[in-house]
């Protein structure tokens, strides 16, 4: 087991050193006339991509919105109601409570003097007595109150982020509009450099 975990450090260590990686994009033009009216396009069809994605990522959102308060909502009064009857059973388990630990102290003095009396006269009935007040010590134990569990509000901000998530901004702007650059005739050049624990 030990083996296990120093090489899962390690791999930890040699995972948190190693050098980290951006690919940057060099867009070279094309030379021909009709590349600037092309790229024109280009632009022009990104910019609707973009403002498009924007405006359906807003509406999600909206609508993830409306759908959490909903839940909310509907958790919300349930809480409450739960609530309500979690108030009414812990003043129930208060009072309990003083019944038992004044049952418990009764019953405790009781065998101690009972087992004092045992032990020292070794009297029949003193015997006798402190093993019935040990098992009803015992009895009255195992049944003793339960406090009740309270109930958990739910955060409007959990419902939220769960139908946030499935609203995503990324579309396929930025690579469409290289396609279509390329396609224009212009050429696309990837280099890949390290950003962060570099040699």
């Amino acid at each position: 087991m030990l083996r296990y975990l120093s090489v899962f450090f390690i791999l930890m260590i040699f995972m948190g050193c190693s050098p980290k990686y951006k690919v940057i994009s060099e867009y070279k033009p094309s030379t021909s006339s009709e590349f600037k009216v092309c790229l024109a396009e280009c632009k022009l069809d990104k910019s609707l991509c973009q403002s498009r994605c924007t405006t359906q990522h807003k509406l999600c959102m909206s609508l993830a919105y409306n759908k959490a308060k909903k839940l909310y909502d509907k958790k919300d009064l349930h809480y409450k109601e739960e609530y309500k009857k979690y108030i009414l059973a812990l003043e129930e388990f208060k009072n309990r409570q003083k019944i038992f630990l004044y049952k418990e102290k009764q019953l405790n003095d009781d065998y101690n003097y009972f087992s004092k009396e045992c032990k020292k006269k070794k009297d029949t009935y003193a015997c006798r007595r402190e093993d019935e007040i040990y098992k009803n010590l015992l009895e009255l134990k195992t049944n003793a109150p339960k406090r009740p569990e309270e109930p958990k509000r739910v955060e409007f901000e959990e419902i939220l982020k769960f139908f946030n998530s499935s609203c995503s901004n990324e579309c396929s702007c930025d690579k469409d509009f290289d396609i279509c650059y390329e396609s224009c005739g212009g050429i696309i050049k990837r280099y890949k450099i390290c950003i962060e624990n570099c040699d």
